[in-house]
């Protein structure tokens, strides 16, 4: 309307907006209007941006009468509290200014960190010690008088970490308040979370004890540092995996079975590894006439041939006749020379 830089044109009361537009439906919407605290409450010094930040949380109506944005009329009465068509911004965040710049600018020089004594100086150091402040001194409780700080609709930070998301969050689904621990290391880093500690369906929560809040917490300070439990862990993991791989390795590419077998005699009693040839297709019991071989006591060389029983009758010679090319029958000594060799055979198997 050339009367202000808006897009709904020049601010007006609310329910004036109505009056003047005539609208078929009779429903007008009336736009909001953001109202931030940044005049008030943003500053270069951390200190002051929280004492700022305190004094507005306590009274965003007050601030915005003070000072009101271009979106709401001059003459207009402030509405109460989360009352249409205002919202209030909380602002705790520094001023860029020009002093401040060169300052880091010095410090840091052509490097994006500057490391002197613990945790590093970087461009965001300044900001996170603003937030630390404000969550430990602002934010600590939903109870008596910190509760203030959830009386705006918005918060605006620098670099934001997520305890303060999870803090809105448990607010607006309300959750019990259950507080938050903090742990922070020698090198000044600083480690939160919430102890509140969701059911299974996400519809309720429930406060954890602080003690193993505390400890996880100091577990994920500390995740980058292995303990010597975990240590022993991973080395008992690594020698399974070797075992595992031999085990493996042996079974594809030996002629011999991976697992050994159980041999129980009258000589032997034990655990043996058998050929995979000698036990093809006869599960993973020792091929029987292997176990007689082992039985047997050993022949001896030139040892005369057993003589035959008296009770076991001898077979009638028959008269056929020989072929051109048989061969004279072996000798007791000829016998015995052929079965040594068939002995130690079975020993070295």
């Amino acid at each position: 309307s050339g009367e202000a830089p808006l897009p709904f044109g020049a601010p007006m009361a609310p329910g004036e907006r109505a009056k003047k537009i005539k609208s078929t439906t009779g429903r007008v919407m009336e736009p909001l209007c953001v109202a931030p605290s940044g005049v008030s409450t943003v500053d270069e010094d951390p200190l002051k941006t929280i004492e700022s930040f305190k004094n507005f949380e306590h009274d965003p109506v007050t601030a915005f009468s003070k000072s009101r944005p271009s979106c709401y009329p001059s003459d207009a009465v402030a509405p109460p509290l989360r009352a249409p068509t205002v919202l209030h911004e909380g602002d705790a965040y520094l001023r860029a200014t020009l002093a401040r710049e060169e300052n880091l600018d010095n410090i840091l020089g052509s490097s994006s960190t500057k490391y002197t004594a613990g945790e590093a100086v970087t461009a965001k150091s300044a900001s996170e010690r603003l937030n630390f402040m404000l969550l430990s001194i602002v934010m600590k409780r939903r109870e008596e008088e910190s509760q203030f700080f959830l009386n705006t609709q918005f918060l605006a930070l620098d670099f934001i970490h997520p305890i303060f998301v999870h803090r809105l969050v448990e607010y607006n689904q309300a959750m019990p308040e259950c507080g938050f621990d903090i742990h922070c290391l020698e090198t000044g880093s600083c480690f939160a979370a919430s102890k509140l500690m969701y059911t299974i369906d996400y519809l309720g929560g429930y406060c954890i004890p602080e003690v193993v809040n505390a400890w996880w917490v100091q577990e994920r300070s500390e995740e980058g540092d292995w303990k010597s439990w975990q240590y022993a862990i991973m080395g008992v993991i690594f020698l399974l995996f070797v075992k595992l791989s031999v085990v493996v390795c042996i079974g594809s590419c030996s002629d011999y079975k991976a697992f050994p077998t159980w041999v129980r005699n009258d000589d032997f009693r034990g655990c043996i590894c058998l050929r995979k040839s000698a036990t093809a297709g006869k599960g993973l019991e020792t091929a029987p006439d292997q176990m007689e071989t082992l039985d047997a006591p050993p022949p001896t060389l030139g040892a005369p041939a057993p003589a035959a029983s008296a009770s076991t009758p001898t077979p009638a010679p028959t008269t056929a006749p020989a072929p051109a090319t048989a061969r004279p029958p072996p000798t007791a000594a000829a016998a015995t020379a052929t079965a040594a060799p068939a002995r130690a055979e079975d020993e070295e198997f």
